[in-house]
């Protein structure tokens, strides 16, 4: 006689895909909001982490005046057509 697994027994050695509901991962990321490093990396995990991250990645920019001979460099980065963050930009100040 043979016994088959239960595919959702804890011993079962295929791949699960495990998700997480979107208020629980926003969550998580508005934990990291301090932790700039932490928020990058979470950004790499999945795409779909990506604008939770950028909210608080690229939600306030400022220009000093230490800074202020890059302003053109910043404004060509931002308007390349591959720049793919000015939509989470929410603050930008001078």
């Amino acid at each position: 006689m043979s016994h088959s697994k239960n595919p959702n027994s804890p011993d079962s050695r295929e791949p699960r895909n495990l998700l997480f509901p979107r208020e629980l991962i926003d969550m998580m990321i508005d934990f990291l909001h301090k932790d700039r490093q932490a928020l990058k990396q979470c950004s790499l995990v999945c795409r779909g982490w990506v604008p939770a991250t950028r909210y608080h990645l690229y939600g306030s920019w400022s220009i000093s005046a230490y800074a202020w001979q890059n302003f053109h460099r910043t404004l060509l980065l931002l308007s390349h057509p591959l720049c793919t963050f000015t939509s989470s930009i929410r603050h930008f100040s001078i």
